[in-house]
């Protein structure tokens, strides 16, 4: 929303160093966003300093030769007709609009997503188990007077036992490293799907069918990062291979790491609220507990170009069996056909680890390919013409028990500093594209309002 009035002047850089209104730290979408959004309402008084020598942050795509893929799968789903337009906009035609086509590849049995709506074909014996087990479920939901307290307890009470043993548990463990039953509830929004009204459980007597839940969505052409550039394009220069290296929040000042000291009114920071608290260091003993609590999955991606590639529909594959390395699979040259040469397919695959779940030691390069060959995704290894490992930390939060709350006073504490903690991994929580572009609008119109003296 573009508020009227008076533009300030750009950010003041001398040999005293650099000053400025607002400083943001980091130029994912959520902080491109902040920036553009303060832009749009004539507040240039901003500077916006990102580690990398590009925008996009978790949502970048990487290039190797004519091979390009992103950090993980990143399309975008809206929940809102303004956003939507907005982002369509900005990308110009540079766009495909796909109708999602996800499917769960299990024991050798592919059926769509969601897996307690889409049983058909599995094993008689698993779909009585998940047949039983929702109707288990509805029942216990009819006399349950609290809400579930964990991940796991929600899964029972919606999907059931079946649905939990033969989807649910080991994929989301594959995931999130730890299992269901060390984690809460209070993360999933509409992310993860319900069940939804009574009916015949799961589709198992009828053909599946199509879920309304994000049934359509947009995707850059040359990958999730040209949202990124797009961005950056709309606002004043970043700061790129700029790293924010140490706080003294009582002057308001922050270290870059080519020694410059930024004095600001306000920060805005986009990394992770851990590294965050420890550069407010020393904290008070109960935002210390809080963030030593919080944790973390690392993410290895593993990109495998190949010769010959054959199914083109499918967009991403959920691999929830213990056996495959990989919890998530997509196939880049389904989503556009910009992003390798001619001729060939490109499967990127996700794996996550943390101390609690570890990778495994030694080449992962054979055991990937085995993989896909044992579950038909590859017909054969001589099919395979790149091979790319891609690792990053910090890429998934673990949504712990009580994590929100302990996130929650963190940021609280940053707020006495004007520090404000923002945007996915900022506020500590799983969240998708369209939420950190309007985490970003939100926090420059908080930011303008303040200078307005309406807050």
């Amino acid at each position: 929303m573009r508020r009227t009035g008076c533009p300030t002047p750009p950010p003041d850089s001398s040999r005293a160093g650099i000053r400025c209104r607002v400083l943001i730290v980091g130029a994912g979408l959520t902080g491109l966003s902040t920036a553009y959004h303060l832009h749009q309402a004539g507040r240039t008084d901003y500077l916006v300093v990102e580690a990398e020598d590009r925008p996009g942050g978790w949502v970048s795509t990487d290039w190797s030769g004519a091979w390009g893929a992103d950090r993980a799968i990143h399309v975008l789903h809206f929940h809102r007709s303004d956003v939507r337009d907005w982002v369509r906009q900005l990308l110009g035609d540079g766009w495909h609009e796909h109708r999602k086509n996800a499917v769960i590849d299990s024991h050798g049995v592919r059926t769509p997503y969601p897996f307690h709506a889409h049983l058909r074909g599995r094993p008689a014996g698993v779909v009585r188990e998940c047949r039983l087990g929702i109707r288990q479920a509805n029942l216990a939901r009819r006399g349950r007077a609290l809400p579930p307290r964990t991940f796991a307890e929600w899964i029972d009470l919606e999907q059931g036992a079946g649905v939990a043993k033969h989807f649910m548990h080991p994929y989301n463990t594959k995931l999130w490293t730890v299992a269901p039953e060390e984690m809460g509830c209070d993360w999933m929004a509409d992310l993860v799907p319900f069940l939804g009204a009574a009916r015949d459980p799961c589709g198992a007597g009828q053909p599946p069918g199509r879920e309304n839940r994000n049934e359509t969505f947009d995707y850059p052409r040359r990958g999730a990062g040209d949202l990124a550039l797009a961005l950056a394009a709309r606002i004043r220069p970043i700061r790129f291979g700029t790293r924010l290296v140490a706080l003294k929040p009582q002057d308001h000042a922050a270290v870059l790491d080519d020694g410059q000291v930024v004095r600001y009114q306000a920060l805005v920071s986009t990394i992770p609220l851990t590294k965050l608290g420890a550069m407010l260091a020393p904290l008070p003993s109960l935002e210390q507990d809080a963030c030593s609590r919080l944790e973390s999955a690392d993410l290895l991606i593993i990109d495998v170009g190949f010769v010959a590639p054959g199914d083109s529909n499918t967009h991403w594959v959920y691999l929830p069996d213990p056996e495959v390395l990989a919890y998530r699979l997509h196939l880049v040259h389904a989503l556009s056909r910009s992003l390798m040469p001619p001729g060939c397919g490109l499967y990127c695959l996700e794996v996550s680890h943390s101390s609690h779940r570890p990778l495994p030691a030694g080449e992962l390069r054979p055991r990937v390919v085995a993989d896909l060959v044992r579950t038909h995704w590859l017909q054969s290894p001589e099919q395979v013409v790149f091979y790319r490992e891609r690792r990053f930390p910090c890429s998934y939060v673990i949504p712990r028990l009580a994590s929100r709350q302990d996130a929650t006073l963190l940021r609280d504490y940053a707020r006495r500093w004007d520090i404000h903690s923002v945007g996915r991994f900022g506020e500590w929580k799983y969240s998708c594209q369209e939420d950190a572009l309007l985490d970003g609008q939100r926090m420059a119109e908080r930011l303008v309002g303040a200078a307005c003296g309406t807050q």
